[in-house]
């Protein structure tokens, strides 16, 4: 206004002066007039564009920021890029994300491509310059896609800055990076390994794709990366794990014998190493029916025969390792007292070589290894006590305490406990057994509360995004973290054809090899079978040559049921699909259909069971004890 009033005395004085000075003079008068008029214009606009400008920082402060301390230089398109302003002592600048999104906030309101930001946290008071760049419409795509990548990331490192960056991505247009670094403040919680799955779980879920990360907490950093596509199916690679022709695999060793049983993700062969060094004498395989937990067995048995190893193997199932029957070096035991008698053999094995090294300790240099799998734990169990009951004998089956005895004390006797179960159970672990069972495997998904079970307190996201394939599978080859594995595909012995019959050859030739002259260190004459020649006539070709059973036959299965083997596991372990002794005078076990929460009482579950007369509802206390059936299919 006050150059508007300028501007006018001039424009006047400038006319009256243009009849006494000529018209020369009065023209430089007037095209000042005319100039500061312009410039009032001009400076009324800036005002105008400033407040403008401080109401949006007003709409991000709150009301009460004070608008004059805002300074606003080098305008473009009506907006600063250039400014300089106060804000209150209240406002948290020392949060991170704060000062991030009124920054972001100011960046789009300027439309630049990112934001100089200098603050001075004392006065409080802060300068920001707008600064644009030569981008292109990818690298700008990818600027945002970087942005999302912060967003997710950030709220798991609380209120340490994180700071995200790209150096590469999977190809020269793509949006999807083939790496992500990690910078961020001082923390301890890159120091939790379940703080490092929660953060792959998050990156796969927001972003994504299955992640892997590994942070370095020396050095505050961190890197995610995508984990390498494994195989669908993985055929046995054959002999040539154990003749020593792979140059990218350690020398066989007879002090060291690794049983190879699948690829890690990087393609490389991992397994089981034994001897008398092993610090993980035992296995334990946890598959659910289809998994590919047979064709891990198939493995370890493969290898176990191509380095001379002989092998028991107890398969109450009849079915999974059979195929085995009168393989070089292989004896197994199906029936129930074929495998109570195995049982028996091998805790007599350790005993008599416990005997040997306390009488002689270098005896314990010259042990060859025995592998004694137990495939089906919770049905052998089954099959054993109803063998017990039907002997008439007294007390819990000795063959129980002997497994027990080979788990804890067979290691020196180098006799390596392989055990195969379809699930985590407690009844596993309740003796501290899991840490005599250092090398894990379990095939696809299990739950949070089984992960935790397998791999230890703390581990509740170990495999529980595993894709399901047969065959894939958390392992443990070198006994610590576990890694995620394509196990080998590994054909049945019998009914092999083409390239896997090719594969069981060679190993069965091998195996002749070594054992040509064997001796076996217990009395195998129990498990000498053969497989019978069945006449493909005589087998069913459809449900109507299938004998279904009779009455006679239920009501015989029924009397059985008192013989179930159960397990008293708390309400809160229970799971959908079990069955349980839901009354102590029930002689029949019922499903349970649904677990929940209650929701009138938070220390309680609520089980919907399925029952002869319909579903029920049961509200049992966390800690109240219910008989679990460890071998539903008997029921």
């Amino acid at each position: 206004m006050v150059l508007l009033v300028v501007a006018l005395v001039l424009g006047g004085a400038a006319y009256q002066f243009a009849f006494t000075a000529g018209i020369p003079l009065a023209i430089c008068f007037g095209i000042v007039g005319v100039a500061v008029v312009v410039l009032s214009v001009f400076v009324a606009r800036r005002a105008e564009q400033r407040e403008r400008f401080a109401a949006f920082l007003a709409s991000e402060l709150g009301a009460d920021w004070d608008s004059s301390k805002l300074k606003a230089r080098k305008y473009k398109d009506g907006v600063p890029l250039d400014v300089d302003f106060e804000y209150q002592k209240r406002q948290p600048d020392h949060d991170p994300e704060w000062r991030r999104q009124l920054t972001e906030a100011v960046r789009r309101r300027m439309h630049v491509d990112e934001i100089k930001a200098t603050w001075k946290a004392r006065k409080p008071r802060v300068r920001m310059v707008g600064l644009m760049t030569i981008i292109s419409e990818i690298d700008k795509a990818r600027q945002v896609a970087i942005d999302r990548i912060r967003l997710v990331l950030q709220p798991l490192f609380r209120n340490v800055e994180l700071a995200v960056d790209v150096p590469s991505w999977q190809s020269e247009d793509s949006l999807h990076p083939n790496r992500i670094e990690l910078a961020y403040g001082v923390t301890t919680v890159d120091g939790s390994d379940l703080w490092v799955r929660r953060v792959e779980a998050t990156a796969g879920l927001k972003l994504g794709g299955r992640w892997r990360a590994q942070f370095d907490p020396t050095k505050d950093r961190g890197f995610l990366e995508p984990r390498p596509v494994l195989p669908t199916n993985l055929p046995h690679p054959g002999v040539k794990l154990y003749d020593g022709s792979d140059p990218s695999l350690p020398k066989p060793s007879p002090k060291a014998p690794c049983l190879y049983y699948g690829h890690d993700e990087n393609g490389k062969p991992r397994g089981w190493v034994i001897g008398k060094k092993s610090t993980m004498p035992h296995m334990l395989i946890i598959g659910p029916t289809g998994g590919g937990k047979t064709t891990v067995l198939r493995s370890l048995i493969l290898g176990a025969v191509a380095q001379g190893i002989p092998v028991f193997a107890a398969d109450p199932k009849m079915i999974e390792l059979t195929p085995f029957y009168g393989f070089p070096g292989c004896y197994i035991a199906s029936t129930p007292d074929e495998i109570a008698t195995m049982i028996e053999a091998m805790e007599a094995l350790m005993m008599e070589r416990y005997r040997a090294i306390k009488a002689n300790p270098h005896i314990a240099d010259t042990l060859s290894p025995v592998l004694f799998i137990l495939d089906e734990l919770l049905i052998a169990r089954q099959v054993l006590k109803r063998l017990h009951a039907q002997r008439k004998l007294r007390g819990t089956p000795r063959w129980f305490e002997d497994i027990q005895a080979l788990a804890a004390l067979a290691r020196s006797a180098q006799i390596n406990v392989v055990i195969g179960v379809q699930r985590p159970d407690a009844s596993l672990f309740d003796d501290g057994s899991r840490d005599n069972f250092r090398q894990r495997l379990a095939l696809m998904r299990v739950s949070p509360q089984g992960s935790e079970m397998l791999w230890g307190p703390g581990q509740r996201f170990v495999g529980v995004d595993l894709p399901m394939v047969q065959g894939r599978a958390m392992a443990s080859p070198d006994g610590d973290t576990p890694i995620e594995m394509q196990t080998f595909w590994v054909a049945d012995p019998i009914t092999a054809s083409g390239q896997d019959r090719e594969t069981i050859e060679a190993f069965r030739e091998l195996g002749q090899r070594n054992f040509a002259d064997y001796k076996p260190p217990v009395d195998v004459s129990p498990f000498l079978n053969d497989m019978p020649d069945i006449d493909p006539a005589s087998l069913p070709t459809g449900g109507d040559d299938i004998d279904l059973g009779t009455a006679d036959d239920i009501q015989d299965a029924q009397s059985s049921l008192a013989n179930l083997d159960t397990q008293d596991v708390k309400a809160e372990q229970i799971a959908a699909g079990d069955q349980i002794m839901l009354d102590e005078d029930e002689t029949e076990p019922v499903e349970v259909v649904d677990v929940e929460e209650d929701e009138f009482d938070e220390d309680a579950v609520r089980l919907t069971v399925r029952t002869a007369s319909g579903e029920e509802y049961r509200s049992l206390g966390r800690d109240h004890y219910v008989s679990r059936v460890l071998f539903p299919d008997a029921a």
